[in-house]
């Protein structure tokens, strides 16, 4: 086991903090799709064709390399502006609860969806969750898509990486 899936297993064990004890890491499609009826900013790492294709209505298509280090080191962390600009871009804040999705392959598209996790996490924002099984699962509990882009109305709230999560 790599110390990157024993560090996964770990944190879900842990669960959520006291704050949010009914939060949940990974969400099913219908508890995803209650938490975007309730305002959740949806986050699709996908690549933009597959997002132009067919989407989560109301999701923001911030693909998965955004969120990679340099070319040269893309295990690194992306810089906390790189990190902010995204956010912002999605119109999250601080309070947001924030959706990752994923397409929904296989571990290793868990895998990003798991590092997007952590790293909004590490931004500053509590409700963070990952669609399990990603657009697969979407679409297999027959939920509709979307290809209609949206562009939220960027926030300007301020995020900084931090190795406390809430």
């Amino acid at each position: 086991m790599t110390r990157f899936a024993i560090l996964m297993a770990v944190a879900l064990a842990l669960g959520a903090p006291a704050a949010h004890a009914a939060w949940k890491p990974l969400v099913t499609p219908a508890e995803a799709a209650a938490l975007i009826g309730a305002d959740a900013v949806v986050i699709d790492i996908r690549a933009p064709e597959a997002f132009a294709a067919g989407h989560v209505a109301g999701a923001v298509n911030l693909p998965y390399p955004a969120w990679r280090g340099p070319a040269e080191n893309p295990g690194a962390l992306v810089e906390g502006e790189a990190v902010q600009a995204l956010l912002r871009k999605a119109g999250a804040t601080p309070a947001s609860t924030v959706i990752v999705l994923n397409e929904g392959r296989d571990s290793l598209d868990f895998g990003a969806a798991a590092r997007v996790y952590w790293t909004v996490k590490s931004a500053g924002i509590s409700n963070v969750t990952i669609l399990n099984g990603g657009l697969t699962a979407w679409q297999g509990a027959g939920l509709a898509l979307s290809t209609i882009a949206r562009e939220p109305a960027p926030s300007a709230a301020e995020f900084a990486l931090s190795g406390a999560w809430t």
